[in-house]
């Protein structure tokens, strides 16, 4: 993660824009790829950059709601995503990868409208169809050996040693129960004055950002489609202006968005 003190961060209004500008251009990409045909590899890039998207402003309205534990675990979990990205596009694993997923939920399911004690514990899911079950229990005979990559192990192979140490790492201490659980919850609800300070938790929103655009950028870099000029640099230009703040940074950005919501052909397969 780049390294950032106090007087490195953004005030909470820039980081609100910086995230409103991050989900509407994610937003034209999407809408881009939606005017093609995808084969599984492209249909997988483009609903990673949907649920970036979504959680990025999840992370933004955590915070407003000074639900800060939660906003590392949904940071911890972009950061998982990055990693299964890199891991599955090297290895070309988007079959297994969607086969063992497949795979994964319906076995869930199978077991919730099986189980006689609980008989309406399947209720609300989407019922399963006479393809589904017949892939179902096609897998079943061979289960998919798909595993999960360690995400330590992925970010030294693919020189991201710092997401991890600095990013999940510590983000990870917010996943599982700890014995300092809710302590700064109690002093935000009661309002009592707390004893010491908390974390600076602006560096929250700064690595959210950052992870949901390298997400973003290895996903354009990594799909079968070229892109226009002007969508690559923007994700960039939103990280150096976390670094910078400078009005002229935040400027680009906002012709590059307008540029992008004025084309009508963001995107095309490649040749």
């Amino acid at each position: 993660m780049p390294k950032a003190g106090p007087e490195q961060f953004r005030s909470i209004d820039e980081y609100r824009r910086a995230v409103a500008a991050f989900y509407g251009v994610c937003g034209l990409i999407l809408l881009a790829f939606g005017k093609h045909d995808l084969d599984l590899k492209n249909f997988i890039i483009r609903n990673l950059v949907a649920r970036t998207a979504t959680m990025v402003r999840g992370v933004m309205n955590l915070w407003d709601l000074n639900d800060f534990q939660d906003g590392w675990i949904l940071c911890r979990s972009l950061l998982d995503r990055l990693f299964h990205l890199v891991d599955i596009d090297e290895n070309n694993r988007y079959e297994e990868f969607e086969n063992w997923s497949f795979y994964r939920q319906h076995k869930v399911y199978q077991v919730m409208r099986s189980d006689p004690q609980v008989p309406d514990a399947a209720d609300g899911q989407i019922p399963p169809t006479a393809h589904s079950k017949s892939r179902y229990d096609k897998l079943s005979k061979a289960p998919p050996k798909w595993e999960r990559a360690r995400a330590k192990d992925v970010a030294k192979s693919f020189g991201f040693p710092p997401l991890y140490k600095y990013g999940y790492d510590i983000a990870s201490t917010y996943v599982h129960p700890m014995a300092n659980d809710g302590l700064q919850d109690f002093f935000n609800i009661t309002g009592l004055e707390p004893p010491r300070n908390f974390p600076d938790h602006r560096s929250l929103l700064q690595n959210s950002i950052v992870v949901g655009c390298l997400i973003v950028q290895e996903s354009l870099n990594r799909c079968d489609f070229q892109w226009h000029s002007v969508i690559k640099p923007f994700f960039p230009s939103l990280m150096n202006h976390l670094k910078d703040g400078s009005d002229e940074s935040m400027d680009a950005l906002l012709k590059a968005a307008q540029t992008m919501a004025s084309e009508t052909n963001l995107c095309r397969p490649k040749s």
